[in-house]
């Protein structure tokens, strides 16, 4: 067994834990750009844990903006900044990916740091 079944193995322990946890979003992908700015795809649903955060992150692009939640999904999720993610009708953008990927560009998991973009 190699390394990356050993944290396939653990990242699945975790979302065995974190099960009750998750609570069900919104994930509507960005489709393309309008002059308006993004457009974006039917929402599709997902498990998250959610934690509400205050912290203040570098986005992609180096700019430091205010994250108000953080989403950890336990399973291959690909997110990117500027998706949005809705919870309980609230919609918040985001504005940082962190996560983990195996050797093959597949995340084991990802964390979604929302706030004001």
């Amino acid at each position: 067994m190699g390394l990356p079944d050993i944290i396939r193995r653990a990242v699945a322990t975790v979302e065995g834990i974190a099960g009750p946890l998750r609570a069900r979003v919104l994930l509507p992908r960005v489709t393309g750009r309008n002059a308006y700015g993004p457009t974006y795809g039917t929402p599709e649903p997902q498990l998250a844990m959610v934690e509400q955060v205050g912290q203040t992150v570098a986005s992609q692009d180096g700019t430091e903006k205010l994250s108000t939640s953080k989403f950890t999904f336990f399973e291959p999720v690909v997110i990117h900044e500027g998706d949005r993610l809705t919870l309980n009708g609230v919609t918040t953008t985001v504005i940082k990916v962190e996560g983990l990927l195996d050797p093959d560009g597949v995340p084991y998991m990802a964390v979604a740091l929302t706030g004001k973009p």
